[in-house]
């Protein structure tokens, strides 16, 4: 059956709201079920006239194949279960990018689920996906997890042991591989940089993190660049997860003039720090030095002289922690678990 202008606009029009199926496809097309699979295949059984239609009709359908359906003829759903904190983060909108490549590349889909930093929600996602729907889940824990320490739900397996790979918040209690950044070192490496250039005395580490452990080890990074530098005496940290707390505090150093750098535990602490020194009434907009943890191009559309970003390579995270899954997934359960440390760049 050919298919005229009209017959194929009205065809288009009503499937817009329903999930097309093979079958659909074939009817439309009058091909049998196994024609058309073979032609979406790339089947050199099937020649490139029929070939061309059936994909033309499947792209203009959004046609998407059935995983579970396909899981009862290869025992595989060909899936990996994602889950993240946040979709609004740049970061994380990074990390699924490196990791939806290396899928890609082997033929797997990315089912994505957000926890909102809930531990209750990352339950109820990580449930969802272990019912064997995915071949191996990769986790970003979410802080209220980690700030209660109630991991139970993250030793969960399902009907079989599927592997996970947890990226970019270090937890020494989880029995799994990692994929993290170097924050301690990079931390470090960033302060030690501002200290000098600068010949700072005062740089204060904040952070609206919250208690988590990737804030206590750029803390430390801090720290240790401080003393090495003999101001062990001025170490001076505002880690405070309350908004209106935090600016109240920042703004009273700023005037005070207690503060030469300011170095930012995350993305969103830098966001609220240029914030606050900006609706300043001094004239100390360009004038102190500060460095932080990025994801996002924030130094660009900041135009603020004194920034330093210490790139988290979030993309390169996302391939190793995709790369590190897939191999569990072929090669099975492993006992020795790794924790991989991607190193930054300070830009």
């Amino acid at each position: 059956m050919e298919l005229g202008a009209k017959d194929y606009g009205e065809l288009i029009e009503d499937v817009m709201n329903k999930r097309i199926t093979l079958r659909e496809l074939a009817n439309n097309l009058d091909l049998s079920i196994s024609t058309v699979s073979k032609s979406l295949s790339g089947s050199s059984e099937i020649s490139e006239d029929t070939k061309r239609k059936v994909i033309q009709l499947a792209t203009d359908l959004n046609y998407s194949p059935n995983y579970h359906a396909s899981r009862l003829k290869t025992g595989s759903s060909m899936a990996i279960g994602v889950i993240l904190p946040s979709i609004l983060n740049p970061y994380y909108a990074k990390l699924l990018s490196g990791i939806e490549k290396v899928l890609a590349e082997s033929n797997y889909k990315m089912i994505t689920l957000f926890s909102e930093d809930s531990r209750r929600k990352e339950e109820d996602c990580l449930y969802r996906v272990l019912d064997g729907s995915v071949e191996g889940i990769i986790i970003c824990m979410a802080r209220e997890t980690q700030l209660s320490g109630k991991i139970q739900h993250l030793q969960q397996y399902g009907a079989k042991r599927i592997p996970k790979v947890f990226v970019d918040r270090l937890y020494d209690l989880i029995k799994a591989d990692q994929v993290v950044s170097n924050d301690m070192e990079s931390a470090h490496e960033a302060s030690n940089r501002l200290l000098e250039k600068y010949k700072l005395k005062n740089l204060i580490f904040t952070s609206l993190m919250g208690d988590i452990e990737i804030e206590r080890l750029r803390f430390q990074g801090y720290a240790l660049s401080m003393v090495r530098h003999g101001l062990e005496n001025k170490i001076n940290a505002l880690m405070i997860s309350n908004l209106s707390e935090f600016q109240r505090h920042l703004t009273r150093l700023l005037k005070e003039q207690a503060v030469d750098g300011i170095f930012c535990a995350n993305e969103s602490t830098l966001k609220l720090v240029l914030e606050i020194m900006r609706n300043q009434d001094t004239n100390g907009w360009g004038t102190i030095p500060v460095t932080a943890f990025s994801g996002s191009a924030v130094k660009k559309l900041s135009n603020y002289p004194l920034l330093h970003i210490i790139d988290q390579c979030a993309e390169k995270i996302g391939r190793q922690a995709a790369g590190l899954l897939l191999r569990r997934v072929e090669f099975g359960y492993d006992k020795r678990f790794k924790i991989k440390e991607v190193k930054t760049k300070i830009i």
